[in-house]
């Protein structure tokens, strides 16, 4: 397996079977480090029929939680590429420290037709998410 492709898996977190975050490298967004991801959804026909919602409406439904600080919901950001969102979360100083000291993660979405939350993020997502931080 190449390290790019690896890499791809580590920094990747799937939030039920509809929703995933591939996340990219932190950035300084307005002065305020932030995680900043591409959502990609997974619909079928039987999703159509049952109304499920479009991106647009649960991109700020979409939290991440570090250890135990509060949900921190993502902001919309338009990517370059038209089919898909970036979802950025702003991070601040001790939610960075719990994150440097690789404290749990989890992630889900508050919305009425999606309402969910994951398991604890793999040890090895946290680490790499984290190595932007230090």
């Amino acid at each position: 397996m190449s390290s790019s492709i690896k890499n791809r898996d580590v920094r990747s977190i799937s939030i039920g079977s509809k929703i995933s975050i591939l996340f990219k490298d932190s950035e300084i967004i307005e002065e305020q480090p932030a995680l900043v991801g591409i959502i990609e959804i997974v619909k079928t026909p039987e999703d159509e029929d049952s109304h499920f919602p479009e991106l647009m409406d649960l991109l700020d439904k979409i939290w991440i939680q570090i250890g135990e600080n509060e949900r921190i919901y993502g902001d919309k950001k338009r990517s370059n590429d038209a089919i898909k969102e970036e979802i950025v979360f702003s991070l601040n100083k001790q939610v960075i420290e719990d994150f440097k000291e690789t404290e749990m993660m989890y992630a889900g979405v508050n919305h009425h037709k999606y309402n969910i939350k994951t398991k604890e993020i793999a040890l090895s997502t946290v680490k790499s998410l984290a190595e932007g931080f230090k």
